[in-house]
């Protein structure tokens, strides 16, 4: 069994490497720092196996007698940085399809509480995309219960009933 102490060292070694390197880039922003900490944290451990590739923890669960891939992160330098246009730079029509405004909110709020409702509120129950309607003119997705005034969710041939 190992000490506690043995598995502190290197996490106070990473932490202790981690501060060290991010204070020579202190304008660096939070996820380059990230960045760098999963870096530092990624050299640490890879330092702390032992001779025979076996990690130096108390875990069971990553011990394996079967020698593991090593996978690796890798990024790419060349890359193309692109702007993001901010929200008032969108066309109007762009903007209505991205964001919903305080009324469609409401009412999309109001509809599933009716749909959830016909359902029995049970989340296990809910019908599925197959048993929608699908609108001929702009192919969204409607709820029976809004088409079927006799909608009863319970009819669904493959529901199982829990029995009591």
């Amino acid at each position: 069994m190992i000490s506690t102490a043995t598995l502190r060292a290197p996490m106070e070694a990473r932490n202790t490497l981690f501060q060290s390197t991010s204070n020579k880039f202190p304008n660096a922003t939070r996820s380059q720092n990230e960045l760098l900490a999963v870096d530092v944290a990624r050299t640490v451990d890879e330092s702390s196996m032992e001779n025979n590739n076996e990690p130096t923890c108390s875990d069971e669960t990553r011990h394996s007698p079967k020698r593991r891939k090593r996978h690796s992160l890798q990024f790419n330098e060349s890359v193309t940085v692109m702007a993001i246009p901010m929200r008032n730079e969108y066309s109007r029509q762009v903007r209505s399809k991205l964001w919903s405004n305080r009324l469609e909110l409401q009412q999309n709020a109001a509809r599933n509480v009716v749909e959830f409702a016909a359902e029995g509120w049970n989340w296990r129950t809910v019908v599925e995309d197959e048993r929608m309607y699908v609108c001929a003119f702009s192919g969204q997705r409607i709820h029976p219960c809004h088409c079927d005034p006799d909608f009863d969710n319970n009819q669904a041939p493959f529901l199982k009933q829990e029995s009591p």
